[in-house]
């Protein structure tokens, strides 16, 4: 993902990045069922690799998945796409990961 273009006239569309496959439907059929197009990968390669799919308003990842992990993804998105919010989701919080994502540039880690 290098360069951005909205088409405004669309629903928001937020791309959500899960390995655990009942979850990410969860997520996508929440986020559908509010009216968003939503969008799944299961990994963070998956969704920096995709092609044809409607740029994100939104990312919601998961922080601990094979391969890089959603605080790598967000410091890499920061470096090219700034202006699309990440909201990082984990089952496996604790502090020091709260503080590494905190250093990444996660606004608020709860």
């Amino acid at each position: 993902m290098s360069e951005v273009e909205y088409d405004y006239d669309l629903k928001s569309c937020v791309h959500v990045i899960e390995d655990h496959d009942g979850f990410r439907d969860a997520l996508i059929m929440i986020l559908e069922g509010a009216g968003y197009d939503a969008y799944g990968h299961c990994d963070a390669e998956a969704f920096l690799n995709a092609s044809n799919m409607p740029a994100p308003h939104c990312i919601i990842s998961d922080v601990v998945m094979p391969g890089m992990s959603g605080v790598e993804l967000q410091v890499t998105l920061a470096d090219t796409v700034p202006e699309i919010p990440v909201i990082l989701i984990t089952a496996h919080g604790n502090v020091p990961k709260a503080v590494q994502a905190t250093k990444a540039g996660v606004s608020t880690a709860e």
